[in-house]
């Protein structure tokens, strides 16, 4: 086994491993976002590639965009993932993070969280247990009601942000947080990523706002932008994925059944019998680990 990559590796060494990786002409691929597959198809695949596995929401989207003659197993279409991993592992893993950058006391705290899929209604429901007071912002009428459900208030992005002192972004779309969205945020208010790419937060939009910035502690952790008006907005890790950045990302757990579905959907790919295409991890396989998992927590 060969490893093309350093934890400090940033966009250009990261476009030089995936290329590494294509040079070996992979049978099969294990994606996180897309890169590596979509890199692939633009080359043209090896006579031997079978397939692959796609970790993320963010991923698969992007595949989706594209036609795909292979097979490719989107990990979190599973329902199984989205509950344990995405709803309860990152929800516990980005507040740890923005505990780690921030050492704020979050009982108390007004709180906003963009996008209530599973992973932002895990960081909501996280934040909502420790004491915080929780505003959601979902386009989706349905996602909206189930945070109202839960307990959180719900409004349009510009009057969730009006109040808070700390925002998630849990989209996994660009812009999100546009030129509308930073003239709404009270001064002092922190910006926190979740999505997979650091482009929730637009970047175009924040730099024509921004008089001048300040790093507070390690470059990059805590970037306080100074806005032409007087307030000012402070951006963590540069608006990457909290989780990974200042924690050590998903728990253990929930690690290793993210990474059993990739296993075991790479071996169905590999077993053939699958159409092409992006698609779901097939039923059997999110059965069975389903089922050992109630086995072995019951």
């Amino acid at each position: 086994m060969r490893v093309h990559t350093r934890r400090a590796d940033d966009e250009t060494d990261h476009a030089r491993n995936v290329d590494a990786v294509l040079a070996r002409e992979p049978d099969l691929t294990l994606d996180n976002g897309a890169d590596l597959t979509l890199s692939l198809l633009a080359t043209g695949a090896p006579a031997g590639y079978l397939g692959g596995t796609e970790e993320t929401t963010t991923g698969g989207v992007r595949l989706r965009e594209r036609r795909v003659g292979h097979p490719v197993v989107v990990i979190n279409d599973s329902r199984l993932k989205l509950l344990v991993e995405n709803e309860f592992g990152v929800g516990q893993s980005v507040v740890q993070g923005f505990l780690n950058a921030t050492n704020l006391m979050v009982p108390g705290m007004r709180a906003a969280v963009l996008g209530y899929g599973p992973c932002g209604k895990g960081v909501a429901d996280t934040l909502s247990r420790l004491g915080a007071r929780v505003a959601v912002c979902d386009p989706d009428p349905m996602r909206a009601l189930q945070a109202i459900l839960d307990g959180h208030r719900v409004g349009s992005s510009t009057e969730v942000l009006a109040d808070a002192r700390a925002v998630f972004t849990a989209t996994g779309a660009p812009g999100v947080v546009g030129a509308a969205e930073l003239a709404a945020l009270p001064d002092g208010a922190l910006l926190a990523g979740v999505g997979h790419f650091a482009w929730e937060i637009d970047a175009d939009a924040l730099r024509a706002v921004t008089v001048r910035t300040v790093e507070y502690g390690t470059p990059g952790r805590r970037t306080g932008h100074v806005l032409a008006d007087g307030r000012e907005i402070v951006v963590l890790d540069r608006g990457r994925m909290l989780n990974l950045t200042a924690a050590n990302g998903n728990s253990v757990q929930a690690m290793d059944l993210g990474l059993t579905l990739q296993v075991r959907s790479l071996a169905a790919v590999a077993a053939g019998g699958l159409a092409a295409g992006v698609q779901p991890v097939p039923s059997p396989v999110e059965h069975r680990i389903a089922t050992d998992l109630v086995a072995a927590l019951a």
